[in-house]
């Protein structure tokens, strides 16, 4: 259901999982999913039982950065997603919840690089690539956002309804009558 676009419908799918089958893998994709329709309390309480079955588990603490940066806690949001890294260097979704600390602090170069490592570690995930869209974009690299919003699209478009992402990867991937392709920055990746 998530691919299709229905968030609540994947969250009620796995409401229907057997209580004996969740692992802290359950709770962190439910987490996951709560955060993307703005359910914070619902994903706390998912993060708090997957780090219960597992203390050291980095795609918990990497969304509770997440949660911290909604609160505009940059600082701990930063620890947070530094200790997911240590915890799990080969991790995208660690990797990803410390470019999103990085930027929220102003460090771009330092946000691109670890969306770059994540990249790296999963080269088909379409969040990691709509991310590298929006820092590229910022860095005013419009034709490079563009490839990267492309690819991000191409691998999972239901990744890019975030409406921070939605206009750049939609529009982007296909300016269609009327749009505007950015302008060139250089190498498309």
């Amino acid at each position: 259901m998530y691919r299709q676009g229905n968030v609540a419908g994947a969250v009620a799918e796995l409401d229907g999982v057997a209580t004996d089958r969740r692992d802290e893998r359950f709770y962190d994709l439910r987490a996951a999913l709560l955060l993307a329709v703005g359910r914070v309390g619902g994903a706390r309480r998912d993060i708090d039982l997957a780090l219960r079955m597992k203390p050291g588990d980095a795609v918990a603490i990497s969304l509770l950065s997440v949660i911290a940066l909604v609160k505009n806690d940059k600082e701990m949001a930063l620890r947070l997603a530094r200790q997911a890294v240590e915890l799990d260097p080969q991790g995208p979704v660690a990797h990803i919840a410390l470019s999103y600390a990085y930027q929220a602090d102003f460090h771009l170069a330092k946000a691109l690089a670890r969306v770059r490592a994540a990249i790296r570690l999963a080269p088909r995930n379409a969040l990691a690539w709509a991310r590298l869209a929006e820092l590229r974009l910022s860095r005013g690299e419009g034709r490079r956002a563009v490839a990267a919003a492309r690819k991000a699209v191409a691998l999972g478009p239901t990744d890019c309804e975030d409406p921070d992402r939605t206009g750049l990867c939609a529009a982007w991937a296909d300016p269609g009558e009327g749009g505007q392709r950015a302008p060139s920055n250089g190498p498309s990746s």
